[in-house]
């Protein structure tokens, strides 16, 4: 359930099957809203966070849902059917036998940490039956180490560090040949951009992230030097605060995200991203994935690198651009130039927004203000710092976004090496004589 609620607020739903109440819901009504920096909301950013809930649901039953305190607006509702939890695998210890408490009432990050040892050392991995387990620090994962729990649905893993900066304190190291699968992770106190962390640093390569959930996170991966060989797919990603995946911003190559649903995020939700102080990113390959309702940030980002496919995601009612090509200043250091990148069969739906009020819509035959920057296109082009040549745009479609279909910025970089083939636009009123963002 996507929900909002005011700020701090205490909210209470009750579930009913057939009139009989099941379970009550308490809702955070801090995530469901923006907190800029200074501590001030800003609710023009993230109005919306969700929740999940299972129960036993038969064909033909009645679900009702009572609102028993507060104010609440629900925004939508998905059933779908939950499958059974897993058994336990062969070869692991169970996070329980080393006195971690499965009722989510007491921290059991030294309990984790000691079952993930312990595996390491009998060369066997680790099983997160169904529970809620608290989390209060970052944990190293060793290498080779495999960490199953009973299902998304089931197994929740919940970060309870407050205060932490962008990247410090809270989720794992992992290390190389990691494999997680069949956990919801959550943070439960992230509440700002500088007030969240990236759940998996990837110090290695060769890792899997599968059926997992991820909501309230600052960034599920990246933001390391180096990370090759890792596929995530089949996961759901709820609410971040920034990125929701990021390949970079050094050399991450060879790595795969498919068949993903992102919703509801901060900043983009796939990215590429390589400093020219650091080693090259190529070869990435994003597929398949659903990118949905972002409140702030784009779709998909290429800002660097080389030899990034694009093929056949769905990226539906982004704020920002759905696509982003750019090289920009990262930090220290600008974004490499940009080689290769291939998107094809791709949707790009309801994607840019206009940012002020003396921006116009398509079909006005006014400027753009200067403070519209690179993102208010459904895909905006803007060499800032370096060039990109051999860029593919193959059998996409681009439709009913508030501004241009495709939008290049006069930076003094040329946009000679960009083809398109096959690009379907529609959707969109008559732009103004001589735009000169017109595909």
């Amino acid at each position: 359930m996507r929900y909002t609620a005011p700020y701090r607020a205490e909210a209470v739903l009750a579930l009913l099957v057939n009139d009989i109440p099941v379970t009550e819901i308490p809702l955070n009504t801090v995530q469901c809203h923006g907190v800029m920096d200074n501590g001030q909301l800003d609710d023009g950013v993230r109005s919306f966070t969700e929740c999940t809930v299972c129960a036993e649901i038969a064909p033909g039953d009645r679900i009702t849902l009572v609102n028993r305190i507060g104010v609440i607006g629900i925004d939508l509702i998905d059933l779908e059917l939950a499958p059974p939890p897993a058994e336990q695998p062969k070869n692991t210890l169970s996070v329980t036998d080393f006195g971690t408490d499965a009722a989510g009432n007491t921290d059991a990050a030294d309990a984790l940490e000691a079952c993930f040892s312990a595996a390491a050392a009998q060369g066997k991995h680790v099983f997160l039956p169904a529970g809620t387990y608290l989390q209060s620090r970052r944990i190293k994962v060793p290498a080779g180490l495999h960490i199953s729990g009973a299902g998304a649905f089931y197994t929740h893993v919940e970060f309870i560090t407050p205060g932490r900066t962008f990247s410090d304190t809270c989720g794992y190291a992992l290390d190389h040949d990691n494999v997680i699968t069949g956990i919801h992770f959550n943070d439960r106190t992230s509440h700002a951009r500088d007030a969240a962390g990236i759940l998996f640093h990837p110090f290695g390569s060769d890792q899997r992230i599968e059926d997992c959930h991820f909501s309230n996170v600052g960034c599920v991966f990246g933001w390391d030097r180096e990370s090759c060989h890792t596929v995530m797919r089949r996961c759901r990603v709820i609410g971040t605060y920034f990125d929701g995946t990021h390949w970079g911003d050094g050399r991450y190559a060879d790595n795969e995200l498919s068949h993903n649903f992102f919703r509801g995020l901060g900043d983009d939700a796939i990215a590429q991203v390589n400093r020219t102080d650091m080693g090259l990113c190529e070869s990435n390959y994003a597929h398949h994935n659903t990118i949905i309702a972002s409140y702030w940030g784009r779709g998909i980002s290429d800002v660097g690198g080389n030899t990034l496919t694009l093929r056949a995601n769905y990226v539906d009612s982004t704020y920002l651009a759905g696509l982003i090509v750019t090289t920009e200043q990262l930090g220290p250091s600008p974004s490499r130039p940009i080689n290769g990148l291939v998107a094809e069969d791709n949707l790009f739906l309801r994607c840019g927004h206009r940012m002020f009020d003396d921006q116009p819509s398509c079909a006005s035959g006014t400027g753009w203000s200067s403070r519209s920057a690179s993102n208010h296109a459904a895909g905006h082009f803007s060499l800032m710092t370096n060039t990109m040549s051999d860029i593919v745009l193959r059998r996409n479609i681009i439709a009913d976004g508030a501004t241009y279909p495709v939008w290049f910025d006069e930076t003094g970089y040329s946009y000679d090496s960009f083809h398109a083939e096959d690009t379907v636009i529609r959707g969109y009123p008559e732009l103004p004589t001589g735009a000169r963002g017109l595909l």
